[in-house]
């Protein structure tokens, strides 16, 4: 075995060298430490070339999730568990998109659980793509966008004009 393939195996490079491949997720680490990624029942690291933070679709990580993920970390250390031990309260599960709102599946205390499902409701406001207010549900794959997206939508589908008109003047 090469040494450059022997040290991507290493403990060290999980820590050291994944953090200067992506250092953007390793500061957003530092701050937020709770995003980090582990793999299997052992819960091994899996390094910041991906984070649980990422799987928040695009619209939603821009409208909200910064101010969710203060606002765990606020509630993190209030606990008293901020940086020492914040695994034994917070695993994440899948994070997706489900009937039009986000999905956050994590194994936690019922204070966390109420921050979590504040921000799952909070989802329904804000537009998936961009993240702007809604306007908007698209009926086809009942998901709340904005009017430009709905708009984009619309012409991508490749309907016909007077369908696409007759689509809009059912939603004004």
């Amino acid at each position: 075995m090469k040494f450059s393939e022997w040290w991507k195996t290493t403990f060290l490079y999980r820590y050291i060298g994944s953090a200067f491949t992506h250092p953007k997720n390793f500061w957003f680490c530092v701050k937020y430490p709770f995003w980090k990624c582990y793999d299997g029942p052992k819960g091994k690291f899996v390094g910041y070339g991906h984070l649980k933070y990422e799987e928040i679709p695009v619209g939603w990580r821009e409208a909200m999730g910064e101010a969710l993920s203060e606002e765990l970390a606020r509630k993190l250390e209030a606990m008293g568990i901020w940086r020492m031990h914040w695994r034994r309260e917070l695993r994440w599960g899948h994070i997706h998109e489900k009937f039009g709102s986000l999905r956050l599946e994590a194994i936690c205390g019922e204070q966390l659980q109420e921050i979590i499902n504040k921000y799952e409701v909070l989802s329904y406001g804000y537009c998936i793509n961009c993240g702007t207010p809604v306007r908007h549900l698209v009926p086809d794959a009942d998901l709340f966008v904005c009017s430009s997206c709905y708009m984009s939508s619309l012409l991508d589908s490749q309907k016909p004009i007077d369908e696409i008109s007759s689509i809009l003047a059912e939603t004004r």
